[in-house]
């Protein structure tokens, strides 16, 4: 089973992301204003210890 998919069974008791992965170098990382799966916009999460990007309906965080 992928992450995502396990993230979305999850979901449905609590709260799961399935992270999704960037380059690495800072040169290569593009800011990302939408999801890379389906094309809507990333909803900001401040509540960690660093600002994340979530995607409700693909079940993904990316950093922010």
């Amino acid at each position: 089973m992928e992450a995502r998919e396990l993230a979305v069974r999850l979901s449905e008791v609590r709260a799961c992301y399935a992270w999704f992965f960037q380059p690495q170098r800072e040169d290569e990382r593009k800011p990302r204003t939408t999801c890379p799966l389906c094309g809507d916009p990333l909803a900001a999460y401040d509540g960690g210890i660093f600002r994340q990007l979530l995607c409700e309906r693909n079940k993904i965080v990316l950093p922010g």
